[in-house]
């Protein structure tokens, strides 16, 4: 590299840096959506949280996978982020954990884990103004049950905000 390159890599991998500096010195909690290490993860949740929380990270946050632990696999998974001085302020979950039998699974498990934010992930395909309509009652009926138990619902908009983006350059483009 020379002195006046910088490689993507290299310039992720500053401007990382750079945010979690500028976040500690506000002090800041610096989390890490733990999709993005799915596949170790899997292999070892353990190990996995712990190399997280050594990086640096204060917080981490946990994907839909979660809703599979047991009660005594989410105490576990607690006393290690006590114990590594990391918590959990958000789940990332699919629409099923909003209503019924799955509502309640992740107001216990998120209930365990410290989390106080239940966000949906996807809404799965919604087609026209009703099928939002029905995922706005999803997200209604999980709040309801969740303020129960002090935990808040929430709905992730990266993906429809992006392809909504990428509909108006492709209109002015074209």
């Amino acid at each position: 590299m020379s002195p006046h390159t910088l490689s993507r890599r290299s310039f992720v991998a500053l401007a990382a840096a750079a945010s979690i500096a500028a976040a500690k010195a506000k002090k800041l909690p610096v989390g890490l959506e733990l999709f993005s290490v799915r596949e170790q993860l899997a292999k070892d949740l353990p190990g996995t949280v712990t190399k997280v929380a050594k990086m640096g990270y204060d917080c981490v946050e946990f994907y839909s996978p979660y809703m599979k632990w047991s009660t005594e696999q989410a105490k576990e998974v607690r006393k290690l982020m006590d114990d590594l001085g990391i918590k959990c302020y958000s789940t990332h979950n699919s629409a099923d954990s909003f209503t019924g039998d799955g509502a309640k699974k992740a107001m216990e498990l998120n209930s365990i884990i410290g989390s106080k934010y239940i966000v949906m992930a996807s809404a799965g395909k919604v087609e026209g103004l009703d099928g939002w309509r029905g995922v706005a009652d999803k997200l209604s009926a999980g709040a309801a049950t969740f303020k129960t138990a002090g935990l808040r619902a929430a709905r992730d908009i990266a993906k429809e905000t992006n392809r909504i983006a990428r509909e108006v350059l492709a209109k002015k483009a074209g």
